[in-house]
């Protein structure tokens, strides 16, 4: 999921850590990213004020013979790490299906096999997390060249 949110934010930031990159630094600077303190050490040293929060309830996955559905929800806050104050948020759910329902002695081995297949797809839920974070970061203003273009100004 991270992967996924870093992938789309670089899409509308100039600047973006992604998890890896977070992750090695950290240990580099043996801080605790889980405590303010170790986030405020960290965001000092890596001069980035902001951090982003993603939360989810986990994928849920239902199978059922001939049919299968899969959901994923995903919440990002957006937070000043000096503060703790919130700068954006957003939240989305997607679901996807397949398979049938067995109306007839033909649709019942259809059904079967689209769903089979769509529940053994393990591209399922990363595909799912691509989707579902760029329709949350479409509401997030995109500020790649901001500074540059003069439009944003501190």
């Amino acid at each position: 999921l991270e992967q996924a949110v870093a992938r789309q934010l670089s899409l509308r930031l100039d600047r973006v850590i992604g998890p890896d990159r977070r992750d090695r630094l950290a240990r580099e600077m043996a801080v605790d990213l889980q405590t303010e303190s170790g986030s405020r050490r960290f965001a000092v040293a890596s001069r980035c004020d902001a951090a982003v929060e993603v939360s989810t309830d986990g994928p849920e996955a239902t199978f059922a013979l001939v049919w299968a559905a899969a959901k994923l929800a995903l919440s990002l806050r957006l937070v000043r790490v000096r503060d703790g104050s919130e700068l954006w948020r957003g939240r989305h759910a997607a679901s996807r299906s397949e398979g049938t329902f067995p109306l007839s002695p033909l649709s019942i081995p259809i059904g079967a096999i689209g769903a089979g297949r769509f529940h053994s797809d393990a591209d399922v839920f990363p595909s799912m997390a691509d989707d579902v974070a760029r329709r949350i970061l479409i509401s997030l203003p995109d500020t790649r060249g901001a500074f540059r273009r003069g439009v944003a100004r501190r």
